[in-house]
């Protein structure tokens, strides 16, 4: 399968056939807690919709402790774009996303919340701009999960007895574009005059043998231990008792742009990479996660792809495309799936993927 989507854009990258994407649409629900939304709660929108379909989450703080809604999600066994519309939406309780079959994709973008899990899933998650700086217990926890993207995310484990480590990927297949990893700071000593300060956590932690996490443009650091007689152990940036972590070796590529935009509008994408490359958006409608042959970096988006050849990398590095929003029919939305690629005359790199949720 990998192989013949990998002919297959080779041959587009060659004949430059643009084909028309899949009208496929899905039902939009609005959260919003002041009431002008179909739900006031995240866990009834998850609940009532059905696979396919897109939550816009407006802003405020999802929260149980303060009666302001509910500020846990779990999503099982369906596929569904999750996605923050105005302002800053926080859930200060726990995202779940487990039992996807094949298929079913989840995306997850421009949320800050507190805990997010990904388990026992063969579908794909993509989690872009999460920021997971809300609350003591943060952290990101994926399991036995085989095809999990995360991008532009702020992933900060949480401060205690000890600290949490800020990601742990156990058994699973992970891929990290431009996000931070930092563990929690172990707290101090409150014994008199002196006890034991806690650990700090660690910024990455992998652990079994079939794990594999390639990352890109990322950061990672561990947490401080806390004072105490003696002080606790610092946590370390990445801690791979098992499994595999790479580091892709590809030149600094990005692509950047808004979660959502409104159809018949335009959006402005940001290109990042090499100076005078001529680049190729590439937009589809699915999931997917195929490693190419000849390619640095995953394929994340399923055949059939519209091309588009992009204007050469500027002297700064930077390209900004203006991309025209078509009008999905009333009450509906649309995800775009977006990656860039850069040719050179042996490899083909490729850029994170952009999700991009089109609404009426």
């Amino acid at each position: 399968m990998a192989y013949t989507w990998g002919m297959k854009l080779a041959l587009q990258f060659v004949m430059g056939v643009v084909l028309a994407l899949p009208t496929l649409a899905g039902e939009v629900h609005v959260v919003a807690l002041d009431g002008t939304g179909d739900f006031s709660m995240v866990q009834d929108a998850v609940d009532f919709a059905s696979d396919g379909d897109t939550i816009v989450v407006e802003g405020g703080t999802y929260s149980w402790t303060f009666g302001s809604g509910g500020g846990s999600a779990l999503i099982s066994g369906k596929g569904l774009d999750i996605v923050s519309g105005t302002g800053d939406p926080r859930l200060t309780g726990t995202i779940e996303v487990r039992d996807l079959g094949p298929g079913q994709d989840v995306r997850i973008a421009g949320l800050t919340a507190n805990i997010v899990i990904v388990r026992d899933c063969a579908g794909d998650v993509l989690l872009e701009g999460l920021n997971l700086a809300f609350g003591w217990s943060c952290r990101l926890s994926v399991v036995n999960s085989q095809a999990v993207c995360v991008t532009d995310s702020l992933l900060l484990g949480g401060g205690g007895d000890p600290g949490r480590d800020a990601v742990t990927v156990i058994g699973s297949k992970v891929r990290f574009f431009g996000c931070t990893m930092a563990g929690g700071d172990g707290d101090d000593s409150t014994s008199f005059p002196c006890g034991i300060g806690y650990d700090g956590g660690d910024g990455l932690v992998v652990v079994g043998s079939t794990s594999l996490v390639r990352y890109s443009n990322c950061t990672f650091s561990g947490g401080w231990g806390g004072w105490g007689c003696p002080s606790g152990i610092p946590g370390v940036p990445i801690d791979a008792p098992s499994g595999t972590v790479v580091q892709l070796a590809v030149p600094v590529t990005r692509l950047t742009g808004p979660p959502r935009a409104v159809g018949g509008t335009s959006v402005d994408l940001e290109v990042t990479g090499p100076p005078g490359s001529s680049p190729l958006l590439i937009t589809t409608t699915d999931l997917a996660t195929v490693d190419l042959p000849l390619s640095v970096g995953t394929l994340h988006m399923m055949w059939p792809f519209v091309i588009e050849p992009l204007p050469p990398i500027p002297p700064g590095g930077v390209l900004t495309h203006s991309l025209a929003v078509p009008t999905p029919p009333v009450g509906q939305a649309r995800l775009r799936i977006m990656q860039v690629v850069f040719k050179t005359p042996t490899k083909r790199f490729l850029s994170q993927p952009l999700g991009l949720t089109v609404v009426h």
